[in-house]
């Protein structure tokens, strides 16, 4: 597969998303808020985009940067999280999970934020996600019991070097 397009959020892409993700009993009223609160700048969504006719360039995955953290530890310390990091599972396990992470971190450095943060519950389903985030530089900074959450954190590259 060539490499998705990963672009921010637009209203259109609501419906897409959906489309995409109704298989995983997700809400439309959950994508309108998040592009509500994107409009706000209280996050951003970042949509992958299938680069190929076969799909008709659907959204195949979307992330979210949260830049006020709900995880104490993050938002203590000013971090931006990404959040809700979802790809479709017929394009799981081809570099999308990873393009959506390396776009959201140029973003958030190009912000002049020096962390980011990421967050993955702890069971078998999201197994995949424990083993790329330190494989992509995150390492362990917390635990939360109540949701078996793992919160791990990166440091970035200042702006001019974040992205070539």
């Amino acid at each position: 597969m060539n490499a998705p397009t990963i672009r921010q959020m637009t209203e259109t892409d609501i419906d897409a998303i959906m489309a995409t993700f109704a298989v995983w009993n997700k809400t439309r009223g959950q994508y309108a808020g998040y592009f509500k609160e994107q409009q706000r700048d209280q996050r951003v969504v970042l949509v992958a985009v299938a680069p190929d006719d076969r799909e008709a360039h659907a959204v195949i995955g979307y992330g979210c940067v949260v830049w006020r953290s709900k995880y104490a530890g993050f938002h203590e310390r000013n971090v931006p999280e990404i959040v809700d990091l979802n790809v479709i599972t017929a394009h799981q396990r081809q570099g999308v999970g990873s393009a959506l992470i390396a776009a959201a971190e140029w973003l958030v450095a190009g912000r002049g934020f020096t962390q980011i943060g990421i967050s993955v519950e702890q069971s078998p389903e999201y197994a995949a996600a424990q083993r790329l985030y330190p494989q992509l530089g995150y390492t362990p900074v917390g635990c939360t019991a109540h949701n078996n959450q793992l919160h791990l954190i990166k440091a970035l590259a200042p702006p001019h070097t974040a992205r070539s």
